[in-house]
């Protein structure tokens, strides 16, 4: 099965954007803990209006479109199961 983590720490990080200003854009709309959760990679369930505040919120702040696959990384675990398998 696969799993999906957030990427939106490495994103902030390297276009230099603290995970505070991403809480300042999404003012109102959720809560500092929720957006702090999802940086810190903490929050596993959340809503399309969430996600939707989410991508919004990071493309104001770094003034360009940002895609789903970016802000998610994926791992196959029935990959990971197999190799580790062949291992032995």
């Amino acid at each position: 099965m696969a799993s999906l983590s957030w990427k939106i720490k490495e994103i902030l990080d390297e276009e230099g954007v603290s995970a505070y200003s991403l809480v300042k854009v999404c003012k109102y709309k959720l809560s500092a803990n929720t957006v702090y959760g999802i940086c810190r990679g903490d929050q596993k369930v959340i809503s399309l209006r969430t996600l939707g505040i989410i991508l919004d919120g990071l493309e104001m702040l770094l003034d360009r479109r940002i895609s789903i696959d970016e802000i998610f990384q994926r791992s196959n675990d029935v990959e990971n199961h197999r190799s580790s398998e062949e291992n032995y």
